[in-house]
């Protein structure tokens, strides 16, 4: 292990180590010197990653004296326990992996950075000789074709002249199309910048057991993509992984609760206002006995379509009970069905509620 100032250190050195460093740590919290308390902290989180010294960190960065000595405690317990052969060798395990996985990232990029030279290398060589290559293997074709018939040996140089025209021909078409994808300097930076950030989240060795597969088909289409400067690509890829895509089954239900709690909050506060503030408007459907996102209004004595209109110069986006798009004015039929009167089911609006909104 390597520690900040460059020294390198064994097992029994990384206890005493943090030892020490947990010591001077509290003594510091203790004097209230939060800042160089952080600064210590963030620099042995490289060393010993785990989530009770991430949660002092974020204790430290909040001023919590009372959380910040608790996990100095637990931490100290840590590492005072008498070393046995199993304890010695989870935390040089713990710590190994910590680096073989960074070092399986940097190697990673580096492949297809080299990938990536590797191509541009291959277009800029057929751009300069392209011509020439192609000029000189169509004589050697056109001078063995005559020679085929009168000199059997050049038959054999005749089929492999042939042959290596048909290839170079192949890889010329290819070389054009890779031509066309060609990107300038700040689009390849963030080509670049996205592809790292989405190849940590999708790399087979750093997902769950049980996403390794579906994660090594994602790499595989986020490398090739990559490759060929596809930027849309790549981008829709770290989309959908920052939005879970690679998430265990548990984690992502979890997740789904978690929004429908969002959802809902927004949905009761919107109803609440509404109802508060607007005199002659009726709720459609149940109070709580409904979708998360979704709340439907009538009101009396004004259209849809014109609350539309007025909704949509303050910048909101709703829909109405009437197919207004279509061209038809009459009022929602299920609004009808549940026993609306015609011309309050006229004056309906519809609200729902998504990712781009965060509060009301």
């Amino acid at each position: 292990m390597v520690t900040e100032n460059g020294a390198t250190l064994n097992i029994f050195q990384i206890k005493n180590y943090m030892t020490n460093t947990l010591k001077q740590l509290r003594l510091l919290i203790e004097q209230n010197n939060y800042n160089e308390a952080l600064k210590i902290a963030e620099s042995i989180f490289h060393i010993a990653e785990n989530k009770i010294l991430e949660q002092l960190i974020n204790n430290i960065k909040i001023k919590d004296k009372i959380e910040c000595i608790n996990k100095l405690n637990f931490l100290e317990q840590i590492y005072q326990k008498p070393y046995t052969t199993e304890n010695i060798n989870l935390l040089g395990l713990q710590t190994t992996y910590q680096l073989l996985k960074t070092q399986l990232l940097v190697l990673t990029n580096q492949k297809a950075e080299a990938e990536k030279l590797i191509a541009q290398f291959r277009i800029q060589y057929y751009r300069q000789l392209g011509f020439l290559i192609n000029e000189i293997l169509t004589e050697r074709l056109k001078l063995f074709e005559q020679l085929k018939d009168t000199n059997p040996d050049k038959q054999f140089e005749y089929k492999k002249t042939q042959e290596q025209f048909q290839q170079f021909s192949k890889q010329w078409e290819h070389v054009s199309k890779e031509q066309k994808s060609n990107i300038d300097e700040e689009t390849r930076q963030r080509l670049t910048f996205v592809y790292r950030k989405a190849s940590k989240l999708c790399h087979p060795d750093t997902v769950k057991e049980e996403m390794k597969e579906i994660a090594q088909k994602i790499f595989v289409e986020l490398h090739k993509a990559y490759i060929e400067n596809d930027i849309q690509t790549v981008e829709q890829i770290l989309q959908q992984l920052e939005k879970g895509l690679l998430e265990p089954e548990e984690l992502a239900v979890n997740n789904l609760e978690q929004y429908n709690s969002k959802l809902k909050a927004l949905r009761d506060r919107t109803i609440d206002e509404i109802m508060k503030r607007v005199p002659f408007v009726k709720l459609n459907g149940d109070r709580y006995n409904r979708l998360p996102g979704n709340v439907n209004f009538s009101f009396e004595f004004i259209e849809g379509e014109s609350l539309l209109l007025m909704l949509d110069m303050k910048g909101v986006a709703a829909s109405s009970g009437s197919a207004c798009s279509s061209g038809s004015l009459d009022p929602s039929h299920v609004l009808m069905a549940i026993g609306l009167p015609h011309e309050i089911a006229h004056g309906s609006l519809r609200i729902s509620f998504g990712d781009a909104i965060s509060s009301i």
